[in-house]
């Protein structure tokens, strides 16, 4: 789990005055990892074990951002990007490495970064670690996307690789066919629509409108989906059609108003959860607490196995969405409040749980929201979070007499240097 010896770089024969580097490892974002003396170099669209020559970029925070130049020795794992915009969205950033290297990067890349986070040493880690579970698809697979306006030439787009700013885009290789196609045929002029959102459920396709003010723009009724708009304040209103999607996961039907969290990977979403339960192994006798527990997903997997679960979610469109979606299971009970108003009540009231789950935006939780569940002392907590953050959490909560007891790294994103992971704390033992 080390990384290998850096080698330095050499100065290019044949009168280049372009420095050549070895890229010795791959970082969180994407990018390659060189060394010019002691410059460490970030590169863009590279693969461990290649060499080039490269041009400098800015320097930031200690870390020099270079551009390829030339490819001197390229891996066996370089491949044609399939995106006619690759290179110049920065959507995608491994669509240059064949499928199966990019998981085992991700793997390393995943194992770097908790162990960054949580200074666990290798030989605690490994007995632990599950290799990363790969997504049931590699193209198509995202459900649901964003688009950005640009500005300059009056289009829509994703985030540029170089310079800032909206890379324009006519194709999006991992966007769901039904949403590709429904893209290509669409037209946005509305000035006050700063970005739009495509998505796709069992009942047809959602378009989401955020709007930079309250004049909701004229549209054709006539338009083969379901219309919302993002007021400024967070707030949806629906247009015309359904107000949200539905999602099956895990076999189970799950309504998502429109701007309410899912993952984009519904079939990846299925394996985390299905793994979740696995992992749970609830007898029927214990107390659940689902923190961040958005539309309902993990609890309504879960309360069939338990005596009561206790879901919180902040966002009411989605705790709106878990009434819908967990009206069977009469053990479920739903909070719609913060996280660390809830726990501050559970403290107060000495609430007694068996086990939490962690699904925190981003994977971070507030500091008060993490020291009141430690204060809990639950003894098993279930915690999906990106590595960095996942490590930070196992951390301080192995600081406080918890254990590491499983680590799943999945690969949610097909062609991206990102990952999440779902990890098991065991409290004592």
């Amino acid at each position: 789990m080390k990384p290998p010896k850096r080698p330095q770089a050499r100065k290019p024969a044949h009168g280049d005055d372009a420095p050549i580097v070895d890229v010795h490892a791959m970082a969180q974002g994407g990018w390659g990892v060189a060394k010019l003396g002691k410059r460490t170099l970030f590169i863009p669209y590279v693969i461990e074990g290649e060499q080039l020559t490269v041009v400098l970029g800015e320097t930031h925070k200690g870390i020099t951002y270079a551009q390829g130049k030339a490819l001197l020795r390229a891996s066996a794992d370089r491949v044609r990007p399939q995106c006619a915009h690759f290179g110049a969205c920065w959507g995608c950033q491994w669509q240059h490495i064949a499928p199966d290297a990019q998981r085992l990067i991700k793997f390393d890349v995943f194992v770097e970064q908790f162990q960054r986070g949580s200074q666990m040493p290798d030989a605690q880690l490994a007995p632990c670690l599950y290799e990363t579970m790969p997504s049931p698809q590699v193209w198509g697979y995202a459900h649901h996307a964003t688009f950005r306006r640009a500005e300059e030439v009056g289009a829509w787009g994703f985030a540029r690789a170089h310079g800032g700013g909206v890379e324009a885009i006519t194709r999006c290789e991992v966007l769901h066919p039904e949403l590709q196609d429904f893209y290509a045929a669409l037209s946005i002029d509305a000035p006050n629509v700063s970005q739009f959102a495509l998505q796709r459920g069992e009942n047809g396709v959602l378009l989401l409108l955020y709007l930079r003010d309250e004049d909701v723009p004229a549209l054709d009724a006539d338009m083969p989906a379901s219309v919302n708009v993002m007021l400024p304040d967070n707030t949806p209103m629906n247009l015309f059609g359904d107000a949200h999607v539905v999602y099956r996961v895990a076999g189970q039907p799950f309504r998502v108003t429109a701007g309410a969290f899912m993952r984009p990977n519904i079939a990846q979403v299925s394996q985390l959860a299905e793994t979740l339960r696995a992992w749970a192994d609830l007898r029927g006798d214990e107390a659940v607490l689902d923190l961040y527990g958005g539309v309902g997903v993990f609890s309504a997997l879960l309360a069939p196995h338990a005596e009561v679960v206790t879901l919180v979610e902040s966002y009411p469109p989605a705790a709106t969405d878990a009434e819908v979606n967990l009206e069977a299971h009469e053990n479920v009970d739903i909070v719609e409040a913060s996280v660390e108003e809830m726990l501050t009540e559970l403290l107060a009231d000495e609430a007694r749980y068996d086990l939490a789950l962690v699904d925190a935006p981003r994977g971070e939780m507030s500091a008060a929201a993490l020291r009141d569940l430690l204060a809990l002392a639950v003894p098993r907590l279930l915690v999906i979070a990106p590595p960095l953050a996942l490590g930070a959490f196992a951390k301080a909560v192995l600081a406080q007499g918890y254990r590491l007891d499983k680590l799943q790294p999945f690969d949610f994103a097909p062609h991206t240097a990102a990952s999440e992971g779902l990890a098991l704390f065991v409290r004592g033992g």
